[in-house]
């Protein structure tokens, strides 16, 4: 079964350690910025900001998101902004074309736009995007932008990252990973006797209890019996997403409980490493529920 979650709560000690714990997430400075926008005053407009900022030592423009390959044997890029005049498909296609390179791989990138659609923050998340810039913006809000698309993030937010971690669902992923699951994926609090999904329901999420119990019921004629509790750090309804048949059974919140959903969109979506990594993960759940239940 998947390890057992902390749950950080209010406790000062436990917030103090997960937030020591967090690695990977501390404040980037001296940072190569590209620029890819075809629009030229608002390039030399962006460029002028970036040069006022003392994490930024080098800055380049670009008008279009062809050959940035070239661009990354050049320069040692840190971070990519694309204005949103790129053409979201553009840049969509670009950030899985720099993530094939070899130095792409840790690679931040920034999305300026004028108006942030949830739907568009979602698929950008699924391929690697992590920073967003609305219009208009002042020079706080662009170095902020920077910081997250390199994994920068509140205090509250490392907390979550690391609570996750204690999860071994997650222990195989990063935390540039686990940010964009937190950008693609959805958490849900239940009060007790809340039911999640009723047998015979469509199957299309699966679930990673965070905290609580969920009880695994299921009625036999006129009876109503309790097949299993699932526990924190372990998942349930892995199942739609490799088949997506009715569910087989009910879910219902023993008591308060949260869970982490996955739904088979976030991997049929993402052509990725992340999809890979989700795939092998339910794969490995799976085999260890069936060994469990063969030894019984």
């Amino acid at each position: 079964m998947a390890g057992k979650i902390v749950n950080s709560g209010d406790d000062p000690m436990l917030k103090e350690i997960y937030r020591n714990e967090v690695g990977g997430l501390r404040p980037h400075d001296e940072l190569t910025v590209l620029l890819v926008d075809p629009e030229p005053d608002r390039r030399m407009q962006v460029k002028s900001m970036l040069a006022r900022l003392n994490t930024v030592k080098m800055s380049g423009v670009r008008n279009t998101h062809h050959f940035l390959s070239d661009a990354l044997i050049e320069n040692n890029i840190d971070v990519i902004l694309f204005d949103e005049d790129t053409g979201l498909d553009n840049i969509f296609d670009s950030v899985r074309e720099v993530r094939t390179h070899p130095s792409g791989e840790d690679i931040g990138f920034v999305v300026i736009s004028g108006k942030l659609d949830p739907r568009v923050v979602e698929k950008g998340s699924q391929v690697g995007i992590l920073g967003y810039l609305k219009k208009p913006f002042g020079i706080g809000e662009l170095e902020k932008s920077l910081g997250q698309s390199l994994g920068e993030v509140d205090e509250d937010t490392k907390i979550t990252l690391a609570s996750m971690k204690d999860v071994s669902f997650f222990s195989a992923f990063s935390d540039r990973e686990l940010l964009r699951l937190l950008n693609i994926c959805h958490t849900r609090t239940l009060e007790a006797e809340t039911p999640i999904f009723r047998e015979g329901d469509p199957g299309e999420t699966m679930y990673v209890v965070l905290s609580g119990q969920i009880s695994i019921r299921k009625r036999f004629q006129d009876e109503e019996r309790e097949l299993t509790v699932i526990n924190p750090g372990e998942t349930f309804g892995e199942m739609a997403i490799l088949d997506n048949d009715p569910r087989s059974a009910d879910a219902v919140a023993a008591w308060d409980a949260t869970v982490f959903e996955i739904n088979h969109e976030t991997i049929q979506e993402d052509d990725g490493l992340l999809a890979l990594k989700l795939s092998r993960q339910i794969a490995i759940m799976l085999a260890h529920k069936i060994r469990s239940f063969n030894y019984r």
